[in-house]
């Protein structure tokens, strides 16, 4: 191509479909004056069959680039705030074991308190029973005692 004119820099490049790195290129057209691009460091060779036909426009290349590093940058950012998130969800995590345990902990004293009441009760009711019954024996034995006095 007689357009453009050949020079190999050493910057980073992209890779052709050769698997080889781009030679950088400038553009001797009428509607791409000076515009340099990336091309197979193959072209311009007589045979055709012998390079591919990968084309970028350098400025397409850096701003390509430049997106990238751009993205890797937010992605360690978003790394950094997924960092953070996950050290608030641990801590969220922790304080909603430690106040189930507690839970559970209040849930036991005050099964054990129930019990104990309920146990309570039921003495209670034993000892108010039997009082009940050594009251009646008592009334029961002073009526037969005084019954068997008057005979």
């Amino acid at each position: 191509m007689s357009g453009s004119s050949s020079t190999h820099e050493n910057m980073a490049a992209p890779i052709c479909n050769c698997e080889e790195k781009c030679a950088i290129f400038t553009s001797k057209t009428a509607k791409n004056p000076n515009r340099r691009f990336f091309g197979c460091p193959y072209f311009n060779f007589e045979d055709k069959m012998l390079y591919c036909d990968y084309f970028m426009w350098e400025d397409e290349f850096i701003a390509s680039q430049t997106s990238m590093v751009e993205l890797k940058e937010a992605k360690k950012e978003g790394d950094v705030m997924n960092s953070d998130v996950e050290v608030k969800i641990n801590q969220f995590e922790s304080d909603m074991e430690h106040k189930i345990n507690v839970l559970e902990r209040d849930v036991q004293v005050m099964k054990f308190q129930s019990e104990s009441q309920m146990k309570r009760g039921i003495w209670k009711k034993y000892v108010g029973i039997v009082v009940l019954l050594i009251v009646a024996l008592v009334i029961v034995f002073c009526i037969w005692k005084h019954t068997k006095l008057f005979k």
